[in-house]
């Protein structure tokens, strides 16, 4: 498992604070697990801002339908920064959601 240097955890969390992304989802049922969520949101933020950003965990599963949100939680150097992930589209067994992660820490 990699690990980000405690130097480069502000800047990627600066770089995250400006970062709003999406990406896709399988959908197995009417509702997405919350540590597939947290897996997800951190994935399109990893590849949005090209690091891996601290770890993020939401509070709850999500149902599969446009228009639902959840507030997840990334765990800085500097304070808890929530993660607002929302579901924009849903085909079939996919579903499209966006991330928008807070500018400054709780």
């Amino acid at each position: 498992m990699s690990r980000i240097p405690l130097v480069a955890v502000p800047i990627v969390i600066a770089a995250l604070a400006f970062a709003a992304c999406g990406g896709s989802i399988s959908v197995g049922g009417s509702s997405i697990s919350k540590d597939e969520i947290a897996k997800q949101a951190s994935a399109s933020l990893e590849q949005s801002v090209g690091s891996k950003p601290p770890p993020i965990t939401c509070p709850e599963d999500l149902a599969a339908t446009v228009g639902e949100t959840t507030t997840c939680v990334m765990q800085g150097t500097d304070g808890d920064y929530n993660v607002a992930v929302t579901i924009t589209k849903v085909d079939g067994t996919n579903a499209t959601f966006d991330v928008q992660v807070a500018d400054t820490p709780n």
